[in-house]
């Protein structure tokens, strides 16, 4: 690019090897108005009060027949570039040379430790004055027909998008204490003894129970046939989860834990119609780092109350169904895909599965009435057939992977009709007998499969 400076400020490089010879200038030609840096060799600069090598501003000149200026364009004769005036305002030259990248970052960076200081202060008197508001991802209904809503139980997991509070008490008919680990019941034996005969069992709030659960009744039932052997049962069975969540929990959690035998119980949740017309699997879920960061910010005591300060001005959400497709959250063709990869997941971990199709006392009649009201299920009709359907997926999926299958609800029926005595109010959870008939139908099955391992 051919460069004509002010007169006195002609460069002294030879041509072809300064940085105002075209070889040594390969930029396109700037628009008008735009300014280039370069630097000048000569004496004149002194004489104007600046150094050598201050940065001198290029200006291009206005084009022919634009702006004020009317006259053409000067062009360099042996490249055809257009020719630039320098401009030397001394005042700007020494505000742009004083403003080194550093000190010209050092704005922001000062705003935002003084901000990072201010929300650390802030999250220190919230923990200071005891203020805990950590949001609920799920709400837990006990007691039908008149359901008090446990909030305080669940905490937000960015896989399993919620888990059971590690240390929480859940309040059924007696208090039930919520493990160290995030679940109800025993913790796993470690290191492991020898000679112990570990069963999990993976599950939703069937398998969680209320005062009392079916998975204890198990054990109890399975240390006579296994002694002298130790018998460990664990029950990893949450209120609200699907067979997606299920498996998820079994790749991060259990089979670490190299259980004997898994007995795998959904079907409930499953067939629920999914909030905001999303099924489970289709939920994203952050990567690993993220997820981390997600969990560690849903425990600042800040985000808490900017939460809580939201849900207080938000409105209520509309009851009834959300989502106008049906959608379940998890549809009967995932909920066959899952089951059996949950299925040679578990064989791949060393364990014998045992999958179970859960009862159902409800009828067209008899139905708790939030299912329709909030939303769960579009009509009794539905939620009765969707539950048959579902338990005959997972019938199928086991028998296609050539494991056992327990049907539960031909052992919870009198001639073909449901035994209500087996089951609280709401026909869907077990009462005490009924988790003793479930370990009834459950012992010989799981008796089995232990004596038939190596």
């Amino acid at each position: 690019m051919a460069l004509v400076p002010e007169p006195g400020l002609e460069p002294e490089l030879p041509r072809g090897k300064g940085i105002l010879s075209p070889p040594r200038l390969p930029i396109p030609p700037p628009r008008h108005g735009c300014y280039l840096r370069a630097s000048f060799r000569s004496t004149a600069l002194a004489q104007r009060g600046l150094s050598l090598h201050d940065p001198v501003y290029l200006r291009v000149a206005p084009r022919p027949g634009h702006g004020r200026d009317k006259r053409p364009v000067p062009l360099c004769g042996e490249c055809g570039y257009l020719t630039l005036d320098v401009r030397t305002d001394r005042d700007r030259l020494k505000t742009l040379r004083a403003l080194s990248p550093v000190k010209r970052l050092f704005p922001a960076l000062a705003a935002i430790v003084v901000a990072v200081v201010l929300l650390a202060a802030v999250e220190g008197v919230l923990r200071l004055a005891g203020f805990s508001r950590e949001s609920a991802p799920v709400t837990l209904r006990f007691g039908y027909p008149n359901p008090r809503e446990i909030i305080g139980l669940f905490r937000f997991d960015p896989r399993l998008f919620w888990r059971l509070r590690p240390g929480s008490v859940f309040e059924a008919e007696a208090a039930v204490p919520i493990n160290r680990l995030g679940y109800r019941g025993r913790e796993p034996q470690e290191p492991r003894p020898a000679g112990l005969v570990r069963i999990a069992v993976l599950g939703d709030s069937v398998a969680f129970g209320a005062a009392t659960a079916w998975p204890d009744f198990l054990e109890a039932r399975m240390t006579p046939g296994i002694a002298p052997r130790p018998v460990e049962v664990l029950n990893f069975g949450v209120p609200g989860y699907t067979v997606v969540q299920g498996l998820r929990q079994f790749e991060d959690e259990v089979a670490r834990l190299r259980p004997d035998a898994v007995v795998i119980a959904y079907g409930w949740n499953d067939h629920w119609l999914a909030r905001g017309g999303l099924s489970d699997d289709a939920l994203p879920v952050p990567s690993r780092w993220r997820s981390v960061l997600s969990l560690q910010l849903s425990r600042l005591r800040l985000a808490q109350a900017v939460q809580a300060v939201a849900a207080r001005f938000s409105p209520d959400p509309p009851s009834g169904v959300s989502t106008p497709a049906a959608v379940r959250r998890v549809p009967a063709e995932d909920y066959a895909a899952h089951m059996e990869r949950l299925i040679e997941e578990t064989r791949a971990a060393g364990a014998t599965p045992i999958v179970v199709g859960l009862p159902s006392a409800l009828t067209e009649k008899d139905y708790p009435a939030y299912l329709v009201e909030g939303g769960f299920t579009p009509s009794a009709r539905d939620a009765v057939a969707d539950h048959t359907h579902w338990a005959q997926v997972a019938g199928e999926a086991a028998r296609k992977a050539g494991v056992v299958f327990v049907d539960g609800q031909p052992g919870y029926s009198l001639d073909g009709t449901p035994d209500a005595a087996l089951f609280t109010r709401d026909r869907i959870h077990l009462s005490a007998r009924g988790q003793a008939r479930m370990v009834e139908l459950l012992e010989d099955t799981v008796l089995d499969a232990l004596k038939a391992k190596p």
